[in-house]
């Protein structure tokens, strides 16, 4: 059971005549007459929404962690049949929007006490956490950990678990939920990046020792690393550069009553994919992460979004909490700065597609000036496992069996410019799914702005002909 919520925006839900179906329930969809597919921008000064996540430049300069933005949540937080909208930001409070009806919101964030000003927000989820019926929330900071809401009905109220350390726990970015042991109860999935780098620690020395043999780093500006906060941060590649490593993942199991059971990813609950005991913590940047029941198990699997030359993750859930890594045939090629996915049936046949997005420069003139990759794959004669990363958007189609296509190039989707999340949604209620890729980008002069490029599936083929109508929006925020 993930969990998702689906509501209008503009208006209450209305009465519906519900088939009921085993495990599921569904309704005919009601489409207004002498309507058009599209979108209408709605004014501020109409809806009440005067949100802007600015970010202060000196802030930025002296942590480029914060250049990864922030997200968003939607649910009915008052239980009035509308859909609710909670905003993070960086430099500023957190807004919480009420939806009054007909497209007018009313912000109540600082009265709900949820504002958490001061605490640089990422990413957020409204979700059922104690199964009372009331959405509560769960907020991701850079530097505050991942704070807990509880929603009574009447407001929310600040939830401390000490014994899992979410209060902790820094550099979360996205998190997804979904009941991974099947006992009713959501258990929560939280990506770490790092809260600072060593791009933002100018003049940091090293010093070195050599332990049987192997050079490894001593000291941090004179710190030793052992036992401190440079423990596991830095390691040598091969060449003796200094890499930096991300945060593990944490994987939160919900005991009930708001107390969680904190699992690192790489330890017990995660197995190789040959079913042997991951060999420590696995220290990625994890961007993004979603769960779906990719082989049809009835149990939620796990993706993970990794940024730079960390693998992305597909673990697949084997019960009882625990999961497998997918076998390294199952994705024959992977981006290489993932930084969001979602998933879809692109072409009808019962099995989930996924599509996962990167930086790749839409224009050929503009690649040629992007940073090239640190890591270039070179092609081994005979080695066919090995699954080589690349800077653009993989799109997975999935042949069954545990087996995916990599199809990007074929379906006209490899360059979507600096993404950073993708959607699959049907914009024309054609029943088929487009792809709406909202991402962004840094321009000439350093600006910001938002791009929304959206493909219409014509009948829910890939190659060329499946993006005939396309729409590219860039406007600055």
């Amino acid at each position: 059971m993930a969990a998702l919520v689906a509501c209008p925006l503009g208006q209450a839900l209305p009465a519906a005549n519900w088939v009921e179906e085993g495990s599921h329930r569904w309704h005919s969809l009601e489409v207004a007459p002498g309507g058009s597919p599209g979108f209408k921008r709605l004014d501020p000064s109409m809806t009440g929404i005067r949100f802007s996540n600015q970010l202060d430049v000196e802030k930025s300069l002296q942590n480029q962690v914060y250049l990864n933005g922030s997200g968003v949540a939607l649910a009915d937080v008052d239980s009035d049949g509308r859909c609710d909208i909670y905003l993070c930001g960086l430099d500023g409070p957190n807004h919480l929007y009420l939806n009054r009806g007909d497209w007018k919101f009313e912000e109540v964030a600082g009265v709900y006490g949820i504002d958490c000003a001061g605490r640089d927000s990422t990413g957020a989820a409204l979700a059922d956490l104690d199964g009372d019926g009331d959405p509560d929330l769960i907020v991701n900071t850079i530097h505050s950990g991942t704070l807990l809401f509880r929603n009574d009905g009447d407001g929310f109220t600040a939830v401390r678990d000490e014994a899992a350390g979410l209060a902790s726990a820094r550099g979360g970015m996205s998190l997804a939920l979904a009941d991974i042991d099947a006992d009713g109860r959501l258990d929560i999935y939280v990506a770490h990046y790092r809260d600072t780098t060593l791009m933002d620690m100018p003049n940091t020395h090293f010093n070195f020792r050599t332990v049987q043999g192997r050079r490894v780093i001593s000291t941090v500006d004179g710190v030793p690393v052992e036992g401190s906060r440079f423990e596991n941060r830095f390691r040598l590649n091969e060449r003796g550069g200094i890499e930096e490593n991300g945060l593990p993942d944490m994987l939160y199991r919900n005991l009930g009553q708001f107390r969680f059971e904190r699992n690192i990813v790489g330890g017990r609950q995660f197995m190789t994919a040959k079913g042997t005991p991951m060999p420590g913590a696995l220290l990625e940047w994890g961007l993004s992460v979603m769960f779906r029941d990719i082989n049809r198990d009835g149990k939620p699997d796990i993706y993970v979004c990794n940024d730079f030359d960390g693998h992305d993750r597909l673990w697949l859930n084997v019960g009882g909490g625990q999961f497998r890594e997918a076998s390294s045939l199952a994705l024959r090629k992977t981006s290489m700065f993932s930084m969001g996915v979602d998933f879809a049936d692109i072409n009808r046949d019962g099995l989930d597609d996924f599509i996962v997005v990167d930086m790749l420069n839409t224009r050929h003139r503009t690649r040629k000036n992007q940073m090239v990759p640190r890591l270039q794959y070179k092609p081994v004669p005979g080695r066919y496992n090995d699954r080589p990363q690349w800077m653009y958007n993989t799109l997975l189609l999935n042949r069954g069996f545990g087996l995916f296509s990599e199809i990007a190039h074929y379906a006209g989707l490899p360059a979507s410019d600096w993404s950073w999340g993708s959607v699959f949604i049907d914009v024309d209620l054609d029943g088929l799914a487009q792809k709406q890729m909202e991402g962004t980008f840094i321009g000439n002069g350093g600006h910001f702005g938002e791009v929304v490029q959206i493909c219409l599936d014509v009948g829910g083929h890939p190659c060329p002909y499946l993006c005939t109508d396309r729409i590219l929006v860039a406007v600055e925020v």
